[in-house]
């Protein structure tokens, strides 16, 4: 299964897209349903907090890979963060109880934050290998 990367600048109205992009992936590569629901919507809560304290100009990129018994995400932003917004850390506390394990490194010209759910069985990545998804800063959502 080819790695999914998605990149939606910031604009919030994108994230709709990238869910559902990211749960069709996940779906592909093999993953439960409630594990996918978990691991889209930790990537959801990091990419709107990276959009939400990042300045403009700043593009947002989702990248994702599923590894036998586990599903890695990171989520990067360049450009200057801002001051976190009230409610930021709640964003965080969600993240962190969805996935196994979350690494947030926040820098003045970048974040990422890394991600992984452990799988509670192996995904079933079959014998075909299926197109990689992609979102591109155009699409509505």
């Amino acid at each position: 299964m080819e790695p999914f990367e998605a990149s939606i600048g910031r604009n919030p109205r994108l994230l709709r897209g990238l869910r559902g992009a990211l749960a069709e992936w996940l779906e592909k590569s093999g993953v439960s349903d409630e594990e996918a629901a978990a691991v889209v919507l930790a990537t959801h809560e990091a990419a709107a907090s990276a959009i939400e304290q990042a300045d403009e100009g700043t593009e947002v990129t989702v990248r994702a890979v599923v590894a036998d018994d586990r599903v890695m995400v990171i989520v990067t932003s360049s450009g200057e963060w801002t001051e976190p917004l009230a409610g930021s850390e709640d964003r965080t506390v969600l993240t962190k109880a969805l996935m196994s394990e979350v690494d947030v490194q926040i820098r003045f010209e970048r974040s990422v934050v890394r991600m992984r759910k452990d799988l509670a069985e192996p995904a079933d990545l079959g014998e075909e290998e299926q197109p990689s998804a992609s979102l591109s800063a155009g699409a509505s959502g």
